[in-house]
């Protein structure tokens, strides 16, 4: 039997967010809730630009990201993955539809996001907390 790689590992935690995320997009309303289409950024910030720039804005910056911190992403390869799947399928969304699917309302304010969307700042937030954690012990 194949040793399961660091690669392989991410490979299957990317692929496996991103075929979570497009179902819950797709079947949110079947349980309910409503799909709200977001033509910007967070927070719906830079809706007045077009689509197209916002894609290729939004993969070159995921791109520079994979790049940038390679070796991190190598030591965590199931929380890259769901950040990188997380990420590709907004941009999935945006490059179908020219806006992303929110569909889960943030208690107590008239936000939506996805899980997408949970899934990066959560993984944002561990990474955040690891440098810093680092930093202290250091």
């Amino acid at each position: 039997m194949k040793q399961i790689t660091p690669e392989r590992t991410l490979l299957i935690s990317l692929l496996l967010t991103f075929g979570f995320d497009q179902l819950t997009k797709d079947g949110a309303h079947i349980f309910g809730f409503v799909t709200h289409y977001n033509t910007g950024v967070s927070l719906n910030a830079l809706a007045q630009f077009p689509s197209e720039l916002l894609t290729g804005g939004t993969l070159l910056i995921l791109v520079a990201l994979w790049y940038a911190f390679a070796p991190l992403w190598k030591e965590k390869p199931v929380l890259s993955g769901l950040f990188f799947g997380a990420g590709l399928s907004n941009i999935l969304d945006r490059a179908w539809y020219g806006a992303v699917r929110d569909w889960l309302p943030v208690p107590g304010t008239a936000i939506t996001n996805n899980l997408a969307d949970w899934l990066i700042f959560g993984v944002l937030f561990f990474f955040g907390l690891s440098v810093l954690k680092e930093k202290n012990v250091s």
